[in-house]
């Protein structure tokens, strides 16, 4: 069944009695009573963590509270998202080697019905070349740095060909 006989509810009907009913979050620092303040560049600035945070006091004296490093745990996740990047990074690399060892060469089709991701993956370690020869300080390549010459080096040593043409 469908309300036809009844209006859309918008936003802007309900937002009075949102605000009536909202109070604004109060922080105890030191003995000090922090109100944030619900400007939106303020709350803008509250999520980006690289930036400093604005907060207003009751008596209206304006407090900047500079973002902290990242935490143990924090630094924990990215070390395990690099090593989770290395190892599947590695995982294909062995793939491309069994591939190699039974075609005779690297040119793994783009859309390589047995694996299509290993297809996918040749492609962009192809790219990720390409964005490296151009040089250009922008762009960002995973062959950048010296994890990166080392891959490189790896694909080099099982003969892989950087620039394949149409077939």
């Amino acid at each position: 069944r469908s309300r036809t006989n009844m209006p859309p509810l918008y936003y802007t009907d309900i937002e009075p009695e949102i605000s009536a009913i909202t109070i604004n979050p109060e922080i105890t620092f030191n003995g000090t009573s922090l109100f944030i303040n619900n400007d939106e560049n303020v709350l803008n600035e509250q999520l980006n963590l690289s930036k400093t945070a604005t907060r207003k006091t009751r008596t209206t004296k304006t407090r900047s509270i500079k973002a902290s490093s990242p935490t143990k745990q924090q630094k924990k996740k990215q070390e395990a998202k690099k090593g989770n990047n290395r190892t599947r990074w590695e995982a294909h690399y062995n793939e491309l080697k069994t591939y190699a060892e039974q075609n005779g060469n690297t040119l793994v089709p783009q859309k390589y019905k047995p694996n299509p991701k290993l297809g996918y993956w040749v492609m962009q370690q192809r790219r990720q070349y390409a964005l490296q020869q151009e040089g250009s300080g922008q762009k960002r390549s995973s062959f950048n740095g010296p994890e990166g010459e080392r891959r490189r080096q790896l694909l080099e040593d099982i003969g892989f060909v950087w620039r394949a043409g149409r077939r």
